[in-house]
């Protein structure tokens, strides 16, 4: 029986390795925009995988730094317009894989309920930013 659970574990991880290379693929676009994106996961107890959250984070940065006079880079800036069609994809990826929308940071800052946030930003004409992060849990 041990080595039927160990197996359902490496099964689920395998299909969380999926997932993440399929997020990888969604945010290639902005790679070639320069900005940066990262894709992986995070189990908080490694020793009992099975009950603890796993989650999925997808970042995303601006890789060219401005001249500040001073001899420091100032990180680069993300328009909302220039990503939102790719945090839109991701969004209905995961959902449709069974795995919600759990948080969403915006400059380092926790944004309360992201959906409605999302939609707010989407009344913008342009909203800059240094940083997101977006965090998903399986159902």
């Amino acid at each position: 029986m041990k080595h039927l659970k160990s197996y359902k574990i490496f099964e689920s991880l395998s299909s969380i390795e999926d997932l993440i290379q399929d997020a990888k693929d969604i945010c290639l676009e902005l790679n070639d925009d320069n900005i940066r994106t990262e894709c992986y996961h995070t189990v908080f107890n490694q020793t009992d995988v099975q009950k603890q959250p796993v989650f999925i984070t997808v970042r995303m940065e601006r890789t060219e730094y401005l001249d500040d006079d001073y001899g420091y880079g100032l990180a680069g800036i993300l328009v909302w317009n220039e990503i939102e069609e790719v945090v839109d994809r991701l969004i209905e990826y995961f959902e449709s894989n069974n795995w919600n929308l759990s948080s969403m940071m915006m400059d380092g800052d926790n944004l309360i309920h992201p959906k409605k946030w999302i939609e707010n930003l989407r009344k913008k004409d342009s909203y800059t930013f240094s940083g997101l992060r977006i965090d998903f849990t399986q159902e």
